[in-house]
């Protein structure tokens, strides 16, 4: 199954808060090491994030068996978005850090 990478990663982002930075890196399909890294650094500008955006532009087999794309997406709010993978199956997952129950915050705050 063909999928895109640029595609995925707006799709991810639809809805959410504006992005601080993001790193997404390609994954070997051979040794498993990293062979392609795309950053989108904190305070990044317009030309910079359609950069990014392009240079993820690339199709990717989504079925081959194996993690190919990993990377987190990290949000203004402090929440984030990080790249999942189960049995070759990969997709974004938001993360929102959960409250701190009540026993545990004896500084109330």
């Amino acid at each position: 199954m063909k999928m895109n990478a640029k595609e995925e990663f707006l799709k991810a982002i639809d809805k959410k808060p504006d992005v601080l930075c993001a790193q997404i890196d390609i994954l070997s399909l051979h040794t498993f090491a990293v062979d392609k890294v795309f950053e989108l650094p904190v305070g990044y500008t317009l030309e910079q994030y359609n950069q990014f955006l392009e240079d993820l532009d690339f199709h990717y087999d989504g079925g081959y068996g194996i993690q190919q794309l990993e990377g987190t997406i990290w949000m203004i709010n402090g929440e984030w978005i990080e790249r999942d993978e189960y049995d070759g199956s990969e997709w974004w997952s938001y993360k929102k850090c959960p409250l701190i129950p009540g026993n545990l915050n004896y500084l109330n705050c």
